[in-house]
């Protein structure tokens, strides 16, 4: 029993560690791992509606 209860807490930290933190582009939806891209595509998308290939490049999404 004990061994069940160890191997579920093991399998639910791990799935819980391994998650990452994205930031998303409320205009184009795109998902960065760094907030300053996330940010700067948030500008791009405001000042120029649309999207900016260098910058979206960078996306994981």
């Amino acid at each position: 029993m004990k061994r069940i209860f160890l191997l579920i807490f093991m399998c639910s930290f791990l799935s819980f560690c391994s998650e990452k933190t994205t930031y998303k582009c409320t205009i184009c939806e795109m998902s960065f791992e760094e907030k300053d891209r996330s940010d700067k595509c948030q500008d791009w998308c405001e000042n120029h509606h649309s999207c900016n290939v260098e910058i979206i490049s960078h996306s994981i999404k």
